[in-house]
């Protein structure tokens, strides 16, 4: 159990509307100075102003709910607690793509008391999800390998962050996929367009689709064999030939529509973002797992009509790495009610 005595000043704790499934063990170390913790219930019990507002503002934030009460704790000693709470959303996403709410944080300052401007609806709910479709009652959860898994994953893209220069490429991919997948955005064509840009900063921006499909196609042989690959990649020619272009130069068609519950998407295009979702988290992880040397040489290897055939020749020899790739599912099905 959490012990309260660990909460220092400075420390800050994020809360969830939900979060599914939890560690088989509280506490549950992400890296040093972050944990996965149960509320310290003996806090949001106190007479504190700042608590009664958040209460107020936010009912359905998690204080004391059995079963569902897990939060984050980031020690004051790390640089940028807001950012290292999402890199590790984003991890759990990479993983598997399920729906997460996030109410807010508070900052620790000492003596039952929390900062009154920490207290901030940090921003979100995912947007595109798998899970069980709602007709089925029943709801998917991360298990404890998801969470030793998005640990892992959570290291190994902070241990790259140091590095910009020479992991360029992955980091710009991890950039726009993080925007996507952590829901910053909820304009259709912001987030269609975001998982291209992700897509295109790991094989370039060839401005042919069937280039780009070789490339995809090619990079996922390694998971899926050449059969499924090569329809993955016919899924991402059709959407670049007949989407990608219209929504980078401005259709209005595209910005006109936004995923909210109160709007939803047709079911026809948010399956198509789904698809699109996942074929790049597989590459992504895919990416994740090449060695050093691999990952220098991509990102030494510059923009330009030039380079061309210099960018053909090594996706014709780099595969997909299958170190973080234990599950190659794709998560296709989902939680998503549609009117149209």
């Amino acid at each position: 159990m959490f012990e309260s005595s660990l909460l220092k000043a400075g420390d800050r704790i994020f809360l969830f509307n939900d979060l599914p499934g939890t560690p088989n063990a509280l506490p549950f170390s992400i890296a040093k100075g972050i944990q996965l913790i149960l509320c310290p219930s003996e806090y949001w019990n106190n007479d504190d102003d700042a608590l009664k507002s958040y209460r107020y503002i936010f009912p359905l934030a998690n204080f004391n709910i059995p079963c569902r009460n897990i939060s984050i704790c980031i020690s004051q000693h790390i640089d940028n607690q807001d950012e290292a709470f999402s890199l590790f959303l984003l991890a759990l996403r990479l993983v598997k793509p399920l729906p997460i709410n996030v109410s807010g944080a508070f900052t620790y300052l000492n003596k039952n008391q929390f900062d009154e401007n920490s207290l901030l609806l940090l921003w979100r709910q995912t947007l595109i999800n798998s899970g069980f479709p709602y007709k089925t009652g029943l709801k998917d959860e991360y298990n404890n390998n998801d969470f030793n898994r998005a640990k892992h994953l959570y290291n190994r893209i902070l241990d790259l962050k140091k590095h910009p220069r020479q992991y360029r490429r992955l980091l710009w991919a991890i950039i726009w996929f993080k925007e996507v997948t952590l829901g910053v955005s909820n304009s259709y064509s912001m987030l269609y367009q975001g998982l291209f840009s992700s897509l295109e900063a790991f094989f370039g921006s060839p401005s042919k689709a069937k280039i780009l499909k070789n490339r995809v196609s090619t990079f996922l042989t390694k998971i899926y064999g050449n059969h499924r690959a090569k329809v993955l990649g016919e899924f991402i020619y059709n959407e670049y030939k007949n989407k990608r272009n219209k929504v980078s130069h401005g259709n209005p068609l595209f910005h006109s529509t936004n995923v909210k519950l109160s709007s939803p998407l047709p079911l026809k295009k948010y399956k198509e973002l789904l698809k699109l979702h996942e074929i790049t988290r597989i590459t992504l992880l895919g990416f994740l797992g090449w060695n050093e040397i691999q990952l220098k040489k991509h990102s030494s290897i510059e923009f330009g009509p030039q380079k061309l055939e210099e960018f053909n020749n090594f996706f014709q020899n780099e595969k997909a790495s299958t170190l973080f790739l234990c599950n190659k599912k794709m998560y296709l099905q989902h939680p998503y009610k549609s009117n149209k």
